[in-house]
Formats: structure tokens, sequence, C-alpha cells
């Protein structure tokens, strides 16, 4: 692994995190997402998986979870979560999103 994204990864989910909690607040589901990412940067900072699959199932949680409380995406968390997918999708990843249903809903999201 490179550290070079180890690094990137942390400072995507510290920008979604910030996209989140600064933009929204308390609103519904903030705190779900909060802990979310809180954990994947924990998991980043311990280097036992690779940051690129972290990355994705943090983007794949993350969107469900917008879908979950109907959230509508400003462009900054918009953008940051497209960078987190291009980066959890990116030469030398492990996984891709199968789930159609998941990327279905979050581009309703961003069209909202």
């Amino acid at each position: 692994m490179k550290m070079s994204e180890y690094r990137k990864a942390t400072d995507l989910l510290n920008s979604l995190k910030l996209a989140f909690i600064y933009k929204n607040g308390d609103g519904q589901g903030v705190g779900d997402i909060s802990l979310i990412l809180d954990k994947a940067l924990v998991r980043v900072a311990k280097r036992s998986t690779a940051p690129k699959s972290i990355a994705l199932e943090t983007f794949q949680k993350v969107s469900m979870l917008c879908m979950t409380h109907n959230m509508m995406l400003n462009p900054r968390q918009t953008l940051v979560l497209q960078q987190l997918y291009d980066f959890s999708c990116s030469k030398g990843s492990f996984g891709k999103i199968d789930d159609s249903k998941v990327i279905q809903l979050w581009e309703s999201a961003i069209v909202r």
C-alpha cells in the first residue's frame, strides 16, 4: 500500500465530514454520517484495511443514509462524495459498486 493512498483517504473522509457536519448542523441523519466517517477514519489510521475498500464501503453507507433520510445534497457534498467514489474505484481498487440500487438512489439525490 502506498502511504499516499492512506493520506488521500483520510483527506477525503475529513472533507466529507466537514461538508456534512458544517452544512447540515444537527440535521436528520448527520449524527449517523458523522459516526460512519469517524469509524472509517479510525480504520484508515490503523492501516489494517486497504484505503480504497474503506472508501467504497463508506461511500455506500453514506449514500444509503442520505436516501433513508431524504437529504438534499448541496454541490460540495456531491463533489466530495463523487471524489470518494472515484478514489475507491481508481486503478488498483479491489472493489467496484455492483449494487445498482445504491448508485440509482445516490444519483436521484443529486438530481433533486
